[in-house]
């Protein structure tokens, strides 16, 4: 029999894999299994499962509710390293909400975060994530040097190798340099492509939007 942690690893896969209401289920029996058991970091990485399924379907308010669920858990049992998820989360769907000044607050908030715990793969997501804060306020220098530093901890992760590149793309095409923006577009989408992975749901906007900037008529 699956356990709570195996049945999340399954579901984070099928998400990635663009396999939505498959995660859902795989999170849905994660969370069952982890409640029994009363296991916090099972029980908060489920929760998480889930709010990446919300956020997938455009559910931001559901999204926060996970978050916070998440949040009030781990702190409630003192489980640290278990606040980074549903901080990133709640990151994420600010950001799609279009509060750029609370997404920001959010994604600083964990990048801090995950400097103290040393975890330098979630140091280079959330420097990814906050670079299309400074992109979007039009702070393109600032999103250049956060995207250059994701680069360097995206080692042997594609999907993060990829974003980053997105990002260096959207920083290209708003300066007007398109085919610099369609080479970055080009390797970002051969990695994806290669993985079989899909864009998550806060940054697919971001890419569909590169993509109108550097090939758009």
């Amino acid at each position: 029999m699956s356990s709570a942690a195996d049945l999340y690893a399954e579901g984070l896969e099928a998400f990635r894999r663009g396999e939505t209401e498959r995660s859902e289920e795989l999170n849905e029996q994660s969370l069952a299994l982890a409640r029994a058991a009363d296991d916090g970091p099972a029980i908060v990485n489920a929760l998480i499962g889930l709010a990446r399924v919300a956020l997938r379907r455009g559910q931001l308010e559901r999204v926060h509710e996970l978050a916070q669920e998440g949040r009030e858990l781990a702190t409630a049992r003192g489980l640290t390293d278990s606040l980074v998820l549903p901080l990133h989360l709640d990151a994420e769907a600010t950001r799609m909400g279009g509060d750029l000044t609370r997404a920001r607050e959010l994604y600083e908030e964990s990048l801090a975060l995950n400097r103290r715990l040393g975890d330098g793969r979630m140091v280079a997501v959330e420097q990814a994530n906050l670079s299309w804060v400074e992109i979007n306020e039009g702070n393109l220098h600032a999103a250049e040097t956060l995207l250059r530093g994701s680069l360097e901890g995206a080692e042997g992760e594609p999907y993060l190798h990829a974003f980053a590149l997105i990002g260096l793309a959207r920083c290209a095409a708003e300066r007007g340099d398109r085919d610099a923006a369609d080479e970055q577009l080009r390797e970002a989408e051969a990695l994806l492509e290669q993985t079989g992975l899909v864009l998550d749901p806060a940054d697919r906007p971001e890419y569909d939007r590169t993509v109108e900037l550097a090939r758009g008529a």
